[in-house]
């Protein structure tokens, strides 16, 4: 639980401070962990898709989007980022 926490909350920090590639980092590592699931994991993956955007790293922001909607389907905000990217 611990190590989840940290993990959300580093990548939330990094995007916070305008470091976009630190918060990519700090997701991928969350969401490789195992230990985050649910609309904890959805987050993470939404964060990550908005660090890509703020990166012009549009392909891999929409690949995050996409599977934060298969792990939120009632996530409106990352079906309109996904447009938009």
């Amino acid at each position: 639980l611990i190590f989840r926490r940290v993990r959300q909350s580093d990548c939330r920090n990094y995007m916070l401070a305008g470091q976009y590639e630190n918060a990519i980092r700090a997701c991928t590592a969350g969401i490789g962990s195992g230990g985050v699931t649910g609309s904890d994991l959805a987050d993470l993956y939404g964060s990550m898709g908005l660090a890509y955007l703020k990166t012009g790293q549009r392909q891999a922001a929409n690949a995050s989007f996409k599977k934060e909607i298969e792990l939120d389907p009632e996530n409106t905000q990352a079906l309109e980022l996904m447009q938009g990217a």
